[in-house]
């Protein structure tokens, strides 16, 4: 799957669900000007905690792997 379509398979998830999110890493030096390469997106969420049970709903787990709602609720807390 070419790294377009997959940037694209995470992010209209997200904002399927209204999460904030940000490019780090290479992309995003990429994204402002530098040319690189690069076969990996890096992204930052932020996810509240009404975020959490409908992550299952966007990523269903037959797909992806999805950490446990009470281990995502320890990440959203910290």
């Amino acid at each position: 799957m070419p790294e377009a379509n997959l940037f694209l398979m995470f992010t209209q998830r997200l904002n399927t669900l209204g999460v904030a999110y940000m490019v780090s890493g290479s992309v995003a030096v990429i994204i402002y000007g530098e040319p690189r390469l690069t076969h990996d997106v890096d992204l930052i969420v932020v996810l509240d905690r009404g975020h959490i049970a409908r992550l299952p709903e966007v990523f269903p787990p037959a797909e992806f792997y999805c950490p446990p709602a009470e281990v995502i609720a320890v990440e959203v807390a910290r």
